[in-house]
């Protein structure tokens, strides 16, 4: 309780940058606001906040301390209400984030699915082509493609997906199937920066440098570009398995393809998951899984 009340006592001097403030918000005397965070520093072996005799501030280490003790607060809070029975239906904000081309795919349609099926839960969606600090960010819950590094996440694996190079049948039709990946140097290539670097086509254990005839941040316009019979392309798996099984696509050189990769929903290790976090991986984990095959 000692240790509970610091952090209480800290988070409202960081809230009100106050010693007096804070004390009058929690009903404690100067003296006592004072004593205990001289307590927490010295325990801590820390000085959080800096203090004059007009102003105070937060440290480097005070900053970074209160976004913890705001998470340890708040998951002491949900602990309570789910033991109180509050927690019983799923309730709060809920944010997540996943790549573009996946998150409008799959993960937006299964989220807003979730998000009607809970109608106490509110919703946030970042799609970003990039990983990012979920603390940092706010984010509760990502997905994540390819493997991942002992990052302080926890995660459930959906599947996997590898890169398909790709071209339509008319277009080989024209051009020619290339019979060796020296071939690819005369092709039109239409690339996708998200997936492959603009100058450059990976197959496994083979790389060969290409002049791209046009780049693209946009995975569903590459896809569209090639299927329309404009070039070669390198997209994920789960977006053109079904085109190529119904023969609007074709993969070239599947035998030498990249090794599959896994994806996986990942959240933070620091963070107690809310029972609206936990029933939306636990809605999403079969449904994203069955995207990929």
């Amino acid at each position: 309780m000692d240790r509970l009340r610091e952090l209480e006592v800290f988070t409202e001097i960081a809230a009100v940058g106050s010693l007096a403030e804070a004390g009058r918000r929690l009903n404690l005397s100067p003296p006592a606001v004072t004593r205990i965070l001289a307590g927490l520093e010295e325990r801590l072996g820390v000085r959080l906040v800096q203090r004059t005799t007009r102003s105070l501030s937060l440290t480097e280490a005070g900053l970074r301390f209160r976004d913890s003790a705001h998470r340890l607060l708040a998951d002491m809070d949900e602990a309570e209400r789910e033991a109180a029975g509050a927690g019983v239906v799923p309730q709060g904000r809920v944010a997540i984030t996943a790549s573009t081309s996946f998150g409008r795919l799959a993960v937006v349609p299964v989220f807003a699915e979730f998000l009607n099926a809970n109608p106490r839960v509110r919703g946030c969606v970042h799609l970003w082509d990039r990983n990012v600090n979920l603390i940092e960010e706010g984010i509760d819950v990502a997905v994540r493609i390819g493997d991942l590094p002992d990052s302080g996440l926890f995660a459930r694996r959906l599947g996997v997906v590898r890169n398909m190079l790709v071209a339509s049948p008319d277009y080989l039709a024209r051009a020619g199937v290339p019979a060796h990946p020296d071939d690819l140097a005369r092709h039109q290539i239409i690339a996708f920066r998200g997936v492959m670097p603009t100058d450059r086509i990976a197959l496994k254990g083979i790389t060969r440098t290409v002049s791209p005839w046009i780049e693209l941040n946009d995975a569903l316009s590459a896809i569209s570009l090639a299927e329309a019979g404009h070039g070669l392309t390198v997209s994920l798996s789960y977006l053109t398995r079904k085109l190529v099984t119904q023969g609007r696509l074709v993969e070239v050189f599947p035998e030498i393809a990249p090794p599959e990769r896994p994806v996986h929903l990942v959240w933070p290790e620091a963070r107690l998951p809310t029972l609206a976090v936990r029933s939306f991986l636990d809605h999403a984990q079969p449904k994203l899984s069955a995207v990929l095959g």
